[in-house]
């Protein structure tokens, strides 16, 4: 009883103290942030084999990105299953056309350091959803050097066009381009 008392105590002191005629701040109005919805956005994981004759088979790889009106944000990773190589890196730039999205990124963390630092890109095809859709398809993820032609710039399509680098079917896992 005697710390509510003591409570009730000092509640009416801190009451009392407030002057009802002191000016108050004026309301300010909450930010307004810009919206949240992405103009793009693309997601996916899976894997896909490398059936190139010089292939390392199996690959799995997970990629989220999205470009808003404050730029474009994303990460990527690339694992090949029968060399434990891996690569992660960063979403640069993000174009959708369709069921189609254009990447490119930046190596952060692998395996090889030589690679930490360098662009990389590739281009992923949104088939549909359900088990009577064709499966959705991935290119290699190529790494390319430092200082690489602008073209490799997503927006601009040209370096995975055909006849560049094929589309291969992903054996396990999805893709969602918006």
């Amino acid at each position: 009883m005697t710390v509510r008392l003591v409570a009730l105590s000092l509640a009416a002191v801190a009451i009392a103290g407030c002057d009802a005629s002191a000016p108050t701040a004026p309301a300010v109005a909450a930010p307004q942030l810009a919206s949240s919805k992405p103009l793009a956005s693309a997601t996916g994981s899976g894997q896909f084999y490398d059936v190139r004759p010089t292939g390392e088979g199996w690959r799995n790889f997970e990629f989220t990105a999205r470009t808003g009106a404050d730029g474009t944000t994303g990460e990527w990773q690339l694992v090949s299953r029968a060399t434990d190589t891996k690569y992660h890196g960063t979403v640069t730039c993000l174009s959708v056309v369709g069921n189609q999205a254009w990447f490119t990124g930046m190596v952060t963390d692998a395996t090889d350091p030589a690679f930490v630092g360098k662009p990389a890109f590739w281009r992923v095809v949104d088939n549909g959803e359900g088990a009577n859709a064709p499966a959705d398809q991935i290119t290699y993820t190529f790494i390319v050097p430092v200082g690489s032609p602008p073209e490799l710039d997503c927006t601009t399509h040209p370096i995975l066009q055909p006849p560049a680098p094929g589309l291969f079917d992903i054996q396990a896992g999805n893709v969602q381009v918006h």
